[in-house]
């Protein structure tokens, strides 16, 4: 555990900035550890999942609604990716006609 005292005992201040340098680069890794452990909080430099989760929703509720409308109109997709137009019924006249 202490073998920062050995090399300091063993080779004398020469070794300061070395153990300085690994001992930065080893405390850095740590932290950036923590904030790995933890991406989702209420940080500047975190995700923010909120609005993530909200941008999906919109996307999917938006491709929700052009299928449904695709659908409506009666257009199909293939597997290959071709789109098939189904034949439009006749729109039946809402108000009959008299003929005189």
């Amino acid at each position: 555990g202490l073998w920062y005292v050995s090399m300091l005992s063993r080779f004398g201040p020469v070794v300061l900035p070395g153990l300085l340098l690994t001992s930065w680069a080893l405390l850095g890794i740590e932290a950036a550890a923590v904030e790995c452990s933890s991406p989702f909080q209420r940080k500047p430099n975190h995700l923010r999942l909120g609005r993530a989760c909200s941008e999906v929703a919109q996307c999917v509720a938006q491709t929700l609604a052009e299928s449904a409308c695709e659908e409506a109109r009666g257009v199909r997709y293939s597997r290959g990716g071709e789109v098939q137009v189904a034949a439009a019924a006749p729109i039946a006249d809402p108000v009959p006609q008299h003929e005189e």
